[in-house]
């Protein structure tokens, strides 16, 4: 949620206008590695998800985690493979345009992309050192 946590109310009451609330099934994806971007960033409100890129486990994240922000990078495919454990998972999905993002939320906007940078970096630092063990 540290995301969200620039907005003022007024600015969650409208963002809420984006997001729909969905269950996601045991050992379902969410998101694929590889597939096209389409404008969407989740918090995960219940359950646990993992995380993997090429194949290899890179993480896991819990209830309040956001994921999916690489979709305001212009042009590409999602980096990861996002999916539920053995567990379901309960996420809220929102659905809004980079230009909207930017327009309307624009601190929002600048976290989101600051947060993907973050989280791509990471990733990749950590599929390297599964690669290359010690």
């Amino acid at each position: 949620m540290k995301l969200l946590s620039s907005l003022n109310d007024n600015e969650l009451k409208n963002l809420i206008k984006y997001a729909a609330i969905e269950s996601v099934q045991p050992s379902t994806p969410v998101y694929t590695e590889g597939e096209p971007l389409d404008n969407t960033f989740c918090l995960l409100l219940e359950g646990v998800l993992q995380v993997q890129i090429g194949g290899s486990r890179v993480g896991t994240m819990c209830p309040g985690s956001t994921f999916g922000e690489s979709a305001y990078f212009p042009g590409g495919t999602r980096t990861a493979t996002v999916s539920t454990t053995s567990e379901p998972a309960v996420i809220l999905k929102f659905t809004l345009s980079a230009e909207e993002l930017e327009t309307s939320f624009p601190s929002l906007y600048r976290k989101l992309l600051e947060s993907a940078v973050v989280t791509a970096e990471r990733d990749a630092q950590r599929l390297v050192d599964k690669r290359n063990p010690s």
